[in-house]
């Protein structure tokens, strides 16, 4: 039976905090290449900042990997993805690199909110693992969507 996707939790290299405490650095870095070197005034700064976008890229940027939630046949997965290679300047597509299956479970008798509080504690165990240790899943889309999803219906096509 084929595999019916219904959600995507975003795995980011840091956390959105860490992100803006860099953006400052990366403001220095872009203004030293664009004067070639010369003093850093605050005028350079301010017209390199324009350059360097705020928060924005944070989700795009800092991405590094996607935990993929499938269903087929009252069985619930998720899969972890990477990206196969840094993104390029010219924000070229990202290729995936699949890091293969981090959980299963089967849905017999559970309600709707048992399923998708063991889809959170079983990240949330993940999170843990020592492959994790310098990565940040961002459960907040999945804790503000996920607890509404029917995921009866899902795993009964």
């Amino acid at each position: 039976m084929p595999e019916k996707y219904f959600f995507e939790i975003p795995v980011f290299r840091c956390t959105k905090a860490q992100w803006n405490l860099e953006r400052p650095i990366e403001v220095k870095k872009l203004a030293r290449s664009l004067f070639n070197d010369k003093d850093l005034t605050k005028k350079n700064i301010d017209s390199a900042s324009f350059f360097v976008p705020e928060k924005s890229s944070y989700y795009y940027g800092a991405l590094v990997g996607m935990i993929k939630l499938y269903t087929t046949n009252q069985i619930i997965k998720a899969e972890l993805f990477f990206i196969k290679e840094r993104v390029t300047k010219s924000l070229k597509n990202k290729t995936w690199l699949s890091m293969g299956k981090i959980f299963e479970f089967m849905v017999l008798e559970h309600t709707n909110e048992e399923i998708f509080n063991l889809i959170f504690l079983k990240i949330k165990e993940r999170d843990k693992d020592e492959f994790f240790v310098h990565r940040f899943i961002d459960l907040e889309s999945f804790t503000n969507i996920g607890r509404f999803l029917d995921y009866r219906t899902l795993v009964s096509f």
